[in-house]
């Protein structure tokens, strides 16, 4: 009996101890160090009841007794860190609180496991403090452990305060021990060093002062006080450039500098003006400028006035000539004859990027054919090696040759190259830029079959000529006529016709037709589309099957007589009444002269087709620009919306355009169409200046009708590069300049800091939007930033201290153990009883 007895007692103190773990400790602790000035607080697991994944949970402080400084990992936790989605760990400061969290998906901490999350450092800010440190808002994997707080109290008995009687916070060293503060003490806490002040009776005078060379004092405490110095060349302190004319005194005569020539390095590109061309001439703050290479100027000849101060107040200055020479370049490194047997005129443009500093700007270039494939005679062609010469009153000349018509491609060759290179070393008031090579590229259209030309005319009836603009905005009752050409460069190939236009053109031609109008008076608000698609035969040619190419044109369509009758300049006058560009026509009636989307009375550029810059009244003015000799124009949702090529997100309205993925910080939204490539399937280069600088995850999202949102990564054909240029006038390296580096990873991140994005695109490529060859690229897309920014756990639920029932305790092996080692004693002690 008094066995039984003995068993059931020790029964219930086991399940007890087993049961109720927690009232002698929690599933998280806390332990702390503290001394008079800093407090620290670490928080482990004690035995985790389950296995954890994910955690998270918010440390509540006094801010006016305690301040946050920075964290240490537990021994825990260090794995917690290893990089990629499958491991987290971080600890922030979230308002008033401290939030910890993390995740490890393929290393969870184990079931039972005891050991350190975080460890917390304070500065104690009050003398006295006394404050609790507790733990709120368990989540996840902990949500229903126990946890512990602790009670802070600081009391201090002697601190060590440090003198700073002019109270700059540098203390010349004196210092006192004692439990409060005493007058013009600090601790080392409020102060910025705790010696080396050597006057600490004047706040002006500490080791961080500037130096004066004129008050016999040593102000920044090195031990030397300074002597101001005479005036001479060295002491420029600040210039401005300032237009080549004009009379200018020197003060002091006894100064002198020297005329410098720097190169211009085509990493600006200004155009305050708007007008898509290079300024010169105009007023630079320079600042303070020692080396003048790196003064920042559009190509011209500059006078910098240098005006010197020393404390003293003495002034001086000096005039220096400066010549920014500029860069020379072709128009586009590839144009394409056929060979017919009709002689043919090449035309091969070239031009400086900005004034001269010198006049004429001789350039001299070679010819050869293409060393890997020599298809063509020297005698098929009249190019030369020679000299070509810009003069003052221009900024671009042009070479041109003749192909022979009855020539002939060497070795039954379908195509040569001949290339034209602008020898640099000979050079004369300019250096190389941008394309310093062109191609021509000779076709015999005998041996390959050609795809066939389509063009698609507009103009508002009642116009005498047509234009072979793209895009064209009208009010509702102004009709469009629209033309068709088409030709085939095969000669006897026979070419079909089919359009196909959008819902409400109802008399679009159900077959070839050459000219019909559009009726605008019935037609809703809105974006129409007219497409013609011409198919050859290939009967002049079996090499090749037969081939289509198609043309797209926009017809925007507004409210009769009130959108385009509008105050778009901001200037108060209605635009049926006011002639903003000066055309001698008035606003509401005014066209698109450049045919890239944008109104003549808005567009900041008319006359440069390969800049696109925003509407006045765009709240985005970036520039975008594409290699010369190609044309930029609006895309189709940046040519509904109206706001230029950088649009918003809600623009993009078909396919879910809205739905751009996880990424939260969208740069820029663009939509832009380059078009005039010299061959179908070819190339291109386009610039836009990005309104902020680029994040850790930032990509080029590029959106399709068909398919959504893609991020563009570079291949063979396309590629995405960056450049670090930061110029509060969108200002980037012109498109193909050696300044920009390809993004090439498999990812299409690029990196972090960089303010211009060059894209090269493939005609009818993965990243071309309309998915043909047919000599135009269409892009609508975004430089969009995914932050990622991860913290820990919120919301949930967790309990005080004090005893509690944990419905996740595992049963300890040590208490199995000692239960059943108990129960072996009280047995063999009342057996040896018995016998007694």
């Amino acid at each position: 009996m008094l066995i039984k007895k003995r068993i059931i007692v020790l029964i219930v103190i086991c399940a007890t101890l087993a049961f109720c773990q927690t009232c002698f400790s929690e599933d998280l602790e806390l332990t702390t160090e503290q001394t008079d000035e800093t407090f620290t607080v670490t928080i482990s697991m004690n035995g985790a009841p389950n296995n954890v994944k994910a955690f998270g949970f918010d440390v509540w402080y006094c801010e006016d007794s305690l301040e946050y400084q920075k964290y240490e990992k537990g021994g825990l936790t260090q794995q917690f860190d290893a990089g990629g989605d499958d491991y987290m760990f971080e600890s922030n400061r979230i308002g008033q609180h401290i939030r910890v969290g993390g995740y490890n998906a393929s290393r969870p901490i184990a079931s039972g496991t005891s050991g350190a999350i975080v460890k917390l450092f304070f500065n104690i800010t009050a003398h006295t403090a006394e404050c609790d440190i507790s733990l709120h808002n368990l989540t996840d994997d902990i949500s229903q452990w126990s946890y512990q707080n602790y009670r802070f109290i600081h009391t201090p008995s002697n601190l060590t305060w440090y003198k700073d009687s002019d109270g700059d916070k540098y203390s010349e060293g004196t210092r006192q021990s004692s439990g409060t503060q005493p007058a013009g003490y600090y601790l080392s806490s409020d102060l910025i060093a705790t010696s080396g002040d050597c006057d600490d009776n004047n706040a002006s005078v500490n080791p961080a002062a500037a130096e004066n060379c004129d008050n016999d004092i040593d102000d920044n405490c090195d031990g030397i006080i300074a002597v101001c110095p005479s005036i001479d060349a060295e002491d420029k302190v600040a210039g401005k450039a300032i237009p080549s004319t004009g009379n200018y005194t020197i003060v002091n005569s006894g100064m002198t500098t020297n005329d410098v020539t720097v190169r211009f390095s085509g990493t600006l590109y200004r155009d305050k003006n708007r007008n898509g061309k290079i300024d010169s001439g105009t007023d630079e703050d320079l600042g303070a400028i020692t080396d003048p290479a790196k003064i920042k100027l559009s190509p011209g000849p500059y006078l910098v006035e240098w005006t010197a101060q020393n404390p003293n107040g003495d002034t001086a200055s000096e005039i220096q000539q400066i010549n920014v020479i500029p860069q020379v370049m072709f128009n586009r490194k590839k144009q394409v004859a056929h060979l017919t047997g009709t002689p043919q005129t090449i035309s091969i443009g070239i031009k400086t990027n900005g004034e001269a500093a010198a006049y004429p700007v001789t350039v001299p270039y070679t010819v050869a054919s293409d060393p890997n494939n020599p298809a063509i005679n020297p005698d098929d062609h009249n190019a030369p090696a020679g000299n070509i010469q810009i003069g003052e009153d221009s900024s671009s000349d042009s070479i041109s040759f003749d192909f022979n018509a009855t020539g002939s491609l060497n070795s039954g060759k379908k195509r040569g190259v001949v290339i034209f290179n602008i020898n640099a070393d000979s050079l004369s008031n300019a250096v190389t830029g941008g394309t310093a090579s062109h191609e021509v590229v000779l076709i015999d259209i005998n041996k390959e079959n050609l795809p066939p030309k389509v063009l698609i005319k507009l103009k508002k009836t009642g116009e005498s000529s047509y234009s072979d603009i793209s895009k064209i905005t009208v009010a509702q009752g102004i009709n469009i006529d629209v033309k068709l050409e088409t030709s085939d460069p095969n000669g006897g190939d026979t070419v079909a016709v089919e359009w196909n236009c959008s819902r409400h053109i109802d008399n679009c031609p159900v077959d070839g037709a050459a000219e019909w109008t559009i009726g605008t008076s019935s037609l809703p608000e809105g974006l129409y589309t007219i497409e013609a698609k011409a198919t050859d035969d290939n009967s002049a040619n079996s090499n090749k099957g037969p081939l289509t190419q198609n043309n797209v044109c926009l017809l925007k369509v507004v409210a009769s007589g009130t959108a385009l009758v509008d105050d778009s300049t901001g200037n108060g006058i209605f635009d049926d009444q006011y002639d903003s560009d000066g055309d001698g026509i008035f606003d509401d009636q005014d066209d698109d002269i450049d045919g890239d989307g944008i109104l003549n009375n808005v567009d900041n550029v008319n006359d440069v087709a390969n800049i696109l810059r925003a509407p006045k009244n765009a709240k985005k003015q970036q520039t975008l620009s594409a290699e010369s000799g190609l044309t930029l124009s609006l895309g189709k949702y940046a040519f509904k919306a109206g706001k230029g090529a950088l649009i918003d997100l809600t623009d993009i309205d078909d396919g879910g355009g809205t739905d751009i993925g996880e990424y939260d910080d969208i740069i820029d939204v663009l939509d832009f169409e380059i078009d005039g490539l010299a061959e179908t399937g070819e190339k291109a280069k386009l610039v836009l200046p990005l309104s902020k600088a680029t994040g850790t995850n930032t990509v080029y999202r590029k959106f399709s009708d068909q398919t959504g949102w893609a991020t563009f990564v570079s291949d063979a054909d396309n590629k995405i590069y960056t450049a670090v240029t930061e110029d509060p006038e969108g200002i980037c390296p012109d498109a193909g300049n050696s300044l920009y580096t390809e993004v090439d990873n498999a990812t299409g991140v690029m990196p972090s800091g960089m303010y211009c994005l060059q894209l090269e695109i493939k005609d009818g490529g993965p990243y071309d939007t309309d998915g043909a060859e047919n000599g135009k690229i269409a892009d609508p897309g975004a430089v969009a930033n995914n932050s990622n920014v991860i913290s820990g756990g919120g919301g949930g639920g967790g309990g005080g201290g004090g005893c509690s029932l944990n419905r996740n305790v595992n049963f300890s092996p040590t208490l199995l153990l000692m239960f059943l080692i108990s129960i072996i004693y009280i047995t063999k002690h009342a057996l040896l009883k018995m016998k007694k």
